[in-house]
């Protein structure tokens, strides 16, 4: 009995090493972090924000002083995940006010999203619809496209934890969640009707944990989720290392993280960074001009568990996040 245990344990194990093997190999491929582990480096503490129940002017102040030391991002150690695929290696880099370039990539590019002053674009390699698609900011909000794309584009930029609150709107709050977070609603009056945005902020340090935003009809719109904070004592910022970002209707769950941020200076030519790409073998698809607007292409695959509802977002879960009622 003894030898015949024995038979089979070196059995197991040399049965497991080629899929040890593998797997390694799959990981190193698809670029994705088999092994997560660094080592740790000293970590300077955030200040403390609030020493205790904070007023909304006190709130303003401290996530508008937040924003407003940010100009510029720019992080080339950043991955790209979505539910069911492997990570991809990113370069993000931002500028205020519009700014924005996203791209991922393998072996070569994979995806680019940019926005600059003018426009915005998205473009994928292995799109089954393959092309450049952009729109204008100012055709943006008017044409049908927004059918299927309801946010503009560069809300990404505020998902990234670069927010800034408005004094003068309709600001509510802060109500306490639990013992460290607060919760600010903000509704603003649009031609159609009124919406709601929705603030989860740390009840210490001030950080804006979520960003919830809600159509006239009460469903939601966009949620982004900011955690691993980081505090930069130079230029007195704190950001979150780690956004996910829901955009239900698009079909949109994707994870952005970075191991670190360069504020306020950024590399390479700002021709070709803000510019519209130009990729061989892809047209540029106008979404904005298009009547009716093409499909936007999807990289990521359809796979949220969202249901519609006639009345306003219930109180439920989605892949770690949590919808406040409005």
């Amino acid at each position: 009995m003894e030898l015949e245990t024995r038979r089979c344990r070196q059995h197991a194990r040399h049965d497991a090493w080629p899929v040890v093997v593998t797997l390694a190999l799959a990981a190193l491929i698809c670029g994705c972090r088999a092994w997560p582990w660094q080592p740790r480096l000293p970590v300077e503490p955030s200040p403390l924000a609030f020493s205790g129940p904070p007023t909304l002017e006190e709130v303003v102040q401290v996530v508008n002083a937040n924003s407003s030391a940010v100009r510029q991002l720019q992080s080339e150690s950043a991955t790209v995940s979505v539910p069911g695929l492997p990570s991809l290696r990113a370069n993000l880099l931002l500028e205020r006010p519009r700014n924005f370039r996203l791209r991922a990539q393998v072996y070569g590019p994979e995806l680019d999203v940019g926005s600059n002053e003018e426009l915005f674009w998205f473009w994928a390699k292995h799109d089954p619809q393959p092309g450049v698609y952009f729109s204008r900011h100012d055709q943006f909000s008017q044409s049908r496209i927004r059918q299927q794309l309801p946010i503009d584009p560069a809300w990404v930029i505020e998902s990234l934890g670069i927010v800034t609150l408005d004094p003068s709107s309709h600001l509510e709050g802060p109500r306490p969640l639990n013992l460290d977070r607060l919760e600010v609603r903000n509704r603003l009056p649009t031609p159609e009707g009124e919406v709601l945005k929705v603030y989860v902020i740390h009840a210490r340090f001030g950080w804006v944990l979520e960003q919830h935003y809600y159509g006239t009809d009460g469903r939601l719109i966009a949620s982004a989720k900011g955690s691993n904070f980081k505090y930069y004592p130079a230029d007195h910022v704190s950001l979150p290392q780690q956004v996910q970002l829901l955009v239900p209707q698009a079909q949109l769950n994707m994870t952005i993280q970075v191991s670190g941020y360069r504020l306020n200076s950024i590399s390479g030519d700002p021709q070709q960074l803000w510019s519209l790409p130009q990729y061989a073998g892809y047209q540029t698809v106008d979404l904005g001009a298009a009547r009716p607007p093409p499909a936007i292409p999807a990289w990521v695959p359809p796979t949220l568990p969202y249901e519609r509802s006639a009345g306003p977002p219930p109180r439920t879960s989605m892949r770690g996040f949590a919808f406040p009622t409005r």
